[in-house]
């Protein structure tokens, strides 16, 4: 078996990463691949690609039918706090049919020239992409949290209690650094 979770989003060459997941499995063996789906609201969807890759349905399926996988399956998935109307992320498998390596080698469309010339103009877009990605990173933490708290605190949740997600000991973390922090920053705000 592969199993990949939340990688493929970084990738410089996607269709190349699902063909090594081919040359690794073993004939009959399945590759697993979990991954975000391009949102459709079209500021968070150009937010989103400034982030890093979130592709659309039909590219995971493209690019594993291209890799060769047979037995294609797909469900999509999204965390219990997430109330979106579109779908937020997929698990697509297949299965390796025959031994061997791939059959085809064509690189996909989002695949980044990695060993092009670092001109100035592609160093302050590598920044600027790193400075906001890491931005809108930091901004998922809290907006998941409070939507944590949302359906799971206030009683807003459709999930039985006994089935419904717990926090682990590090979003306890952040969330009570969220809360210092923004009380520090009201007091500061109150005191001057």
């Amino acid at each position: 078996r592969y199993v990949s979770a939340g990688s493929i989003e970084y990738w410089p060459d996607p269709q190349q990463g699902i063909r090594e997941a081919y040359r690794v499995v073993k004939s009959g063996g399945l590759a697993l691949m979990i991954g975000p789906l391009e949102p459709e609201q079209p500021l968070i969807r150009f937010i989103a690609r400034t982030w890093m890759l979130f592709p659309r349905e039909e590219e995971y399926w493209k690019w594993f039918t291209v890799a060769g996988f047979t037995n294609i399956r797909v469900q999509h998935i999204r965390p219990q706090w997430y109330r979106g109307k579109e779908e937020y992320a997929l698990a697509i498998v297949g299965m390796k049919p025959r031994p061997g390596l791939s059959t085809t080698a064509p690189s996909s469309d989002h695949a980044e020239d990695v060993g092009a010339t670092m001109t100035p103009l592609r160093r302050i877009t590598l920044l600027v992409r790193v400075v906001i990605g890491s931005f809108l990173g930091f901004l998922f933490v809290p907006i998941a949290l409070a939507a944590y708290c949302k359906n799971n605190c206030f009683g807003t949740s459709h999930i039985p209690p006994h089935e419904r997600e717990r926090l682990n000991p590090h979003q306890i973390t952040v969330l009570l650094l969220l809360c210092v922090t923004v009380a520090a920053l009201g007091w500061m705000m109150f005191v001057e």
